[in-house]
């Protein structure tokens, strides 16, 4: 799930290169699928009501563990500075870990405590309902392979805020499904979620363009690509096991028919 390893590999071993390749991580698009607008509405009235939101506050979300790579820290940083008092923006972040404690403490210092929700670890089906209630989902990784909630958050039409780091790019195109900040900094992530929650960004095409961006990585496109490969690879492991066969059984027969004559 890192293109980065793939180049790595096939220049330490060339003669392997085209046994190696690249093979992304996928989403399950019948758990995390775009609603319908209605659909979409009706689950944002009911989050909001669950939470004691009200019903203009922009909603920005985070699923991932609560430990150092994830970065919690940065996010809340990120978003006591997008959204100070008295902002009614609301920071949901689905997830546990080592860290929790400490990212209570820093909410709490930072004043947004009121406004940040930890909700612990959820269900997929119950982290793509609060994806399609959100306006926007939030990575602040250190570093990231393929991230699936990147690739689940897009696939409900959730636009992503994201860093530049690895196969990230390669899923969200800023200004088209979301927002890559090139510096992992409280200022950068501000503004991305200032830029998609105002009214510069253009919700509706937003969405549009993430569920877009996510449709190449649907668990079927991609396990059928996989599995073709093997299939083939399977094919050719048996005509040669097959073809061996052959060859053991014409040599016992040739040596059999050769011994007579001795």
């Amino acid at each position: 799930v890192n293109s980065g390893g793939v180049e790595f590999y096939h220049r330490r071993r060339p003669k392997l290169a085209t046994r190696i390749k690249f093979l992304p991580t996928c989403v399950d698009d019948e758990i995390f699928a775009p609603p319908s607008a209605t659909a979409r509405r009706n689950i944002r009235a009911i989050v909001r009501r669950e939470l004691s939101i009200s019903g203009d506050a922009a909603i920005l979300l985070f699923v991932g563990r609560l430990e150092a790579q994830k970065d919690p820290i940065l996010l809340l940083q990120s978003f006591a500075r997008f959204a100070p008092e008295p902002s009614s923006a609301q920071l949901l972040l689905v997830g546990d870990g080592s860290m929790r404690v400490r990212c209570e403490t820093v909410a709490r210092a930072l004043g947004v405590a009121a406004r940040v929700h930890f909700l612990n670890s959820r269900s997929q089906a119950e982290v793509a309902r609060l994806m399609c209630a959100s306006d926007a989902l939030v990575s602040t990784s250190a570093f990231e392979g393929m991230p699936i909630s990147v690739i689940e958050a897009l696939a409900t039409g959730l636009p992503v805020i994201a860093p530049a780091v690895g196969e990230i790019p390669r899923l969200v195109t800023t200004g088209r499904s979301g927002w890559v900040t090139s510096e992992r900094t409280a200022e950068a992530f501000a503004a991305a979620m200032a830029w998609i929650t105002g009214h510069e960004a253009p919700i509706a095409l937003l969405r549009q363009q993430a569920i877009a961006a996510a449709a190449p990585y649907h668990a079927r496109q991609v396990l059928d690509d996989f599995y073709t490969e093997h299939r083939l690879c399977h094919s050719s492991l048996k005509c040669t096991s097959n073809c061996h066969r052959v060859l053991n059984d014409v040599t016992s027969t040739e040596n059999s028919d050769t011994s007579s004559y001795r």
